[in-house]
């Protein structure tokens, strides 16, 4: 949606093509909030489009985020230009394969073939902002795993059937940290619950700190996951 405006800014027209709907990942967050306040995370366009936030300096929910952008998406501004559940399966130069006249100056000039939901939409330029958080990094353990629970979104949702269980808690990420909160809690309601923290670090305190941290959101939950190692 930040592409979509800055192309109706340089009176471009944009196609948006969302696999669900706009902010759909972000609904899968959970209570999780950010680190960083909603004007470092969203474009002054989006949230007027939106209709405004009452304030810019809150610490949001993704799910808080995800009705911004949808409110955003529906508005008169960007609606036109917003395909919902259009899930792209390829991306070609007109009608030609990866390895057709590679490197020609001819081909550069052809449009990109984009097809999704079996429509085909021709553009002059791509941007892929797909993002991540469906393709979480593998996990290669030496055991085999009974469940694996990759989000912290399901990880908030499935919280209570993990009482009195034996939980291995993977990386030593920001994730890793805020998935551990949540278990500490567990732990503290449930004693019989086990957690066992494994991360490639060497230290002790394994989350990497910031010296005098700006973003208090951030600096409470490394203390915090660090601590409870």
């Amino acid at each position: 949606l930040a592409a979509a405006c800055a192309c109706l800014r340089r009176k471009l027209v944009p196609v948006v093509l969302e696999a669900e709907t706009p902010g759909a990942s972000l609904a899968r967050f959970g209570p999780t909030r950010f680190y960083t306040p909603v004007k470092m995370n969203l474009p002054v366009d989006v949230i007027a489009f939106a209709g405004g936030v009452p304030d810019l300096d809150a610490i949001l929910t993704g799910p808080e985020y995800a009705r911004i952008l949808e409110a955003a998406a529906a508005s008169p501004q960007l609606a036109p230009y917003v395909q919902t559940h259009h899930r792209v399966t390829s991306i070609t130069r007109g009608v030609l394969s990866r390895a057709d006249m590679a490197g020609h100056p001819v081909r550069a000039e052809m449009p990109f073939r984009v097809v999704a939901n079996d429509r085909v939409f021709e553009v002059d330029g791509v941007l892929d902002a797909t993002g991540t958080y469906g393709h979480p990094v593998p996990l290669a353990v030496p055991c085999s795993m009974v469940e694996t629970i990759r989000d912290l979104g399901v990880l908030h949702a499935r919280r209570g059937e993990l009482a009195n269980r034996q939980i291995l808690l993977t990386g030593h990420g920001h994730s890793a940290a805020t998935a551990l909160l949540v278990l500490e809690s567990l732990v503290r309601e449930f004693p019989q619950t086990h957690v066992t923290w494994v991360t490639r670090s060497r230290n002790r305190r394994p989350i990497a700190t910031v010296p005098s941290d700006t973003l208090p959101e951030r600096d409470r939950v490394v203390s915090a996951a660090n601590a409870f190692a």
